[in-house]
């Protein structure tokens, strides 16, 4: 589970009124993982508008695979990029973490455009329901690397 959410977190941690921008993804018929992003003009790493964050199957279902892909475009090389990753399971806290981002994926990353897709499974003992991760991230000089929240229904 905290794989999950580290890996479907970067795609975006602020609360209600400091998003600037709400960027909703259809990745289903009638269902959709919705990603908020609270400072694109600011963050270093711009989520594409269209299709930043594809979640499929969706929605996921827990002990079953699933695959996360994020896209979008690093507006200055990153050779660190340090995560503090909040989930809540409905309005409930489950946990926060500290992530050293460039230990899970490779860096530097470049200026450019940027995609990552990741497989997860969850585990089957992951309760179904509503799930809100929230993101903020920073480089090395303290600079937004991405802030956003992410919220996602599981089977």
């Amino acid at each position: 589970m905290m794989r999950f959410a580290v890996l479907l977190a970067v795609a975006s941690v602020a609360h209600g009124s400091f998003f600037d921008k709400i960027i909703h993804r259809k990745s289903g018929d009638d269902n959709q993982a919705e990603l908020s992003v609270c400072n694109h003009d600011r963050d270093i790493f711009k989520v594409d508008e269209k299709t930043g964050l594809t979640v499929t199957p969706y929605p996921p279902k827990t002990g079953e695979e699933f695959t996360v892909k994020l896209v979008g475009d690093v507006t200055k090389d990153l050779t660190a990029i340090k995560m503090s990753i909040d989930v809540h399971f409905g309005f409930v806290p489950l946990t926060t973490v500290d992530v050293d981002l460039c230990e899970k994926i490779h860096c530097p990353i470049p200026k450019g455009p940027f995609t990552m897709t990741k497989a997860v499974t969850l585990p089957s003992s992951a309760p179904s329901g509503h799930y809100t991760i929230s993101v903020r991230g920073h480089n090395d000089a303290n600079e937004e690397v991405i802030c956003g929240t992410i919220k996602v229904h599981i089977e």
